[in-house]
């Protein structure tokens, strides 16, 4: 399909002006809701808001789907220095949501604030291995392991699963 070749030659570097064309319009039409995101949800903020109809930030899973949108933008542009810029302040503002009190993991809130959810941080962990690989710096697979690790702290030794999270695992700080 023009999706699978997308994505095909974006992850294989290719140049996107040899992509069939129905693939470029999902192209266009992506950087199209993104930007249309990011006007809506995070114009002027440091964070973006978890919906239009109050005031509240994007709890973490959102905010990482954010930055995983604003990776594969860059992905598709690697020679923008725009999406370049906006991919590494994604990454940077991640960070208000980790928690002192467990270095290793992010929470659910900005400011670091609320039960950790493994599954969340899961996703956050995807997100620093891409972070990796689009960037080359260290310093993001070695984030991506700590809180990697932090995710398998979860597993239930009976059955091998993750729990959803800390406090389901009866882990209560």
């Amino acid at each position: 399909s023009d999706v699978v070749a997308l994505r095909a030659a974006i992850l294989s570097g290719e140049d996107l002006g040899n992509i069939p064309e129905a693939a470029s319009l999902y192209l266009t039409r992506g950087d199209a809701l993104l930007s249309a995101i990011e006007q809506d949800f995070l114009s002027g903020r440091q964070l973006p808001l978890e919906t239009l109809e109050g005031e509240s930030t994007a709890f973490l899973w959102s905010y990482v789907t954010y930055v995983e949108a604003a990776a594969e933008r860059f992905r598709a542009h690697l020679a923008d220095k725009e999406a370049e810029s906006a991919y590494r302040t994604a990454l940077d503002r991640l960070e208000r949501y980790r928690t002192a009190r467990r270095p290793d993991a992010y929470a659910p809130s900005d400011g670091g604030n609320g039960d950790l959810y493994y599954d969340d941080n899961a996703w956050v962990t995807l997100a620093l291995c891409d972070a990796y690989e689009l960037l080359g710096e260290e310093a993001f697979l070695t984030r991506a392991a700590e809180v990697y690790g932090f995710c398998l702290s979860g597993k239930e030794a009976t059955t091998g699963g993750i729990y959803w999270s800390e406090q389901e695992s009866g882990y209560i700080p």
